[in-house]
């Protein structure tokens, strides 16, 4: 939306209390090194919003400044070039993270909410904005939303992530954000048996409530899922899983990244909820069978009852109400309801979704329990 140069100085003049062109006329005063000024008040916050559209000055905020110092000669930092910003939540995890690079790729203005700074350096790229945060702490969320255009909402798995969720859809609401893409789940509804597809499904509904545009995007289960079972792999040749010979269409993180960026960057996606998997449905012997191929050394898997599993994930360090909300999951797969394969990543990105093969070919080194393979 086109906003005319004196509601737009008006707009600046609010946003810095009143005294932009003292503030400026300071700095100009202080500072002769051109490039670090123009860098400098680029830092006014909201002004660098207001002020500076597509390389360009609001005409009466131009004449504060010699016409050699104007963007068009000089260029803007390459942060602030074209786009929206775009904040990823959920950015260190293993979807996060390759939302963050794909967008980095790109050259989108990203920020990524994080816990820790000093933990973020995988995704310290150029033209990411790193910002700490804490779900636990609302108060984080306003300045993390902060001229934020388009929301992408992970976060990592929590007895009260439904809740957390919920308050940043809140805080988004308050920041006007314009854009809500939200990493759900295959089967999300708020009626689902299982609590994670429960949890997602009421998200979703309080996403639709705030009325923000959204794109829903529900994977089935991930390839990476199955690095948990590395030990046992690597020292026994077996994984288990309570699943019989149910069909499940088992999707790779990676293809999940780039999903994400282009449903981030592109206008057409609002409003639908693509349900994302691989491009064929395997059973988990069939799963067996090509790490095998791909390891080198037999690999199978072991039927075991539900409670057997829950016993042995809460005895590996899972929390209680994680080991039984995978339990519930895998009673998801075993009833053929992650069978289903959609054609979503092909249509969204142009190519082929990832093979289980090939991801087995990637992570063999760690499937053998040698060094780190891509994941």
């Amino acid at each position: 939306m086109q906003t005319s140069s004196v509601a737009g100085e008006e707009e600046v003049r609010k946003a810095t209390g009143g005294n932009f062109s003292a503030n400026v006329e300071k700095k100009r005063q202080n500072i002769s090194n051109r490039e670090n000024f123009i860098q400098d008040i680029f830092s006014f916050g909201r002004v660098k919003q207001l002020a500076f559209r597509k390389d360009h000055f609001f005409p009466g905020i131009a004449k504060l400044f010699p016409a050699e110092m104007h963007p068009k000669l000089l260029p803007a930092p390459k942060h602030f070039l074209g786009g929206n910003m775009i904040l990823v939540t959920g950015a260190t995890g293993k979807i996060g993270t390759e939302v963050i690079k794909k967008l980095a790729e790109g050259k989108h203005p990203t920020r990524a909410f994080v816990r820790n700074r000093s933990q973020a350096r995988e995704i310290s790229l150029p033209g990411v904005e790193l910002i700490e945060g804490d779900f636990s702490k609302p108060k984080t969320f306003a300045r993390a939303l902060d001229g934020v255009e388009t929301l992408f909402l992970l976060t990592p798995s929590s007895a009260d992530a439904e809740q957390q969720q919920s308050n940043f859809v809140d805080a988004a609401k308050a920041a006007r954000v314009k854009h809500i893409v939200k990493l759900s789940q295959l089967g999300a509804r708020p009626t689902a048996m299982g609590r994670f597809q429960r949890q997602h499904g009421a998200i979703e509904q309080h996403i639709i409530k705030s009325k923000i545009p959204y794109t829903f995007l529900r994977p089935n289960l991930f390839m990476q899922g199955l690095l948990s079972f590395r030990p046992t792999i690597a020292s026994q040749g077996v994984f288990f899983a309570p699943i019989s010979q149910a069909l499940v269409s088992v999707v790779d993180v990676r293809d999940l990244g780039e999903v994400a960026a282009k449903v981030l960057t592109e206008p057409k996606h609002e409003g639908i909820a693509y349900d994302l998997t691989g491009p064929e449905a395997l059973t988990h012997a069939e799963m067996a069978e090509q790490l095998s191929q791909a390891v080198g050394k037999p690999i199978k898997h072991l039927e075991v009852s539900p409670t057997a599993m829950k016993e042995a994930l809460m005895n590996s360090g899972f929390p209680k109400w994680q080991a039984e909300g995978i339990v519930e999951d895998y009673d998801h797969y075993r009833k053929g309801e992650a069978e289903m394969v959609s054609p979503a990543i092909r249509e969204i990105t142009g190519y082929e979704p990832t093979y289980f093969a090939q991801f087995a070919l990637d992570n063999a080194a760690r499937f053998a329990g040698k060094a780190a393979g891509k994941a």
